[in-house]
């Protein structure tokens, strides 16, 4: 991820520039569409908790946070 706007969910939840996202919701994350794919059946799942569990990498080190929406 290169830039990450203020005050998105992204943000909200997060994430910042050069963190590279690398599962959602335990799917390996290869490309953006596999990222929009996992947003996509999240959103399929629920229909008022929207939330996926993002894997990072930040600055060489594995985090895990919460993307909601």
């Amino acid at each position: 991820m290169t830039n990450v706007m203020e005050g998105s969910a992204a943000r909200t939840a997060g994430l910042r520039g050069g963190d590279v996202i690398v599962k959602a919701d335990g799917v390996k994350i290869e490309n953006p569409i596999d990222l929009v794919s996992a947003i996509r059946s999240a959103d399929m799942r629920s229909t008022t908790n929207h939330a996926i569990d993002l894997q990072i990498i930040r600055k060489h080190r594995a985090q895990t946070l919460t993307l909601r929406w």
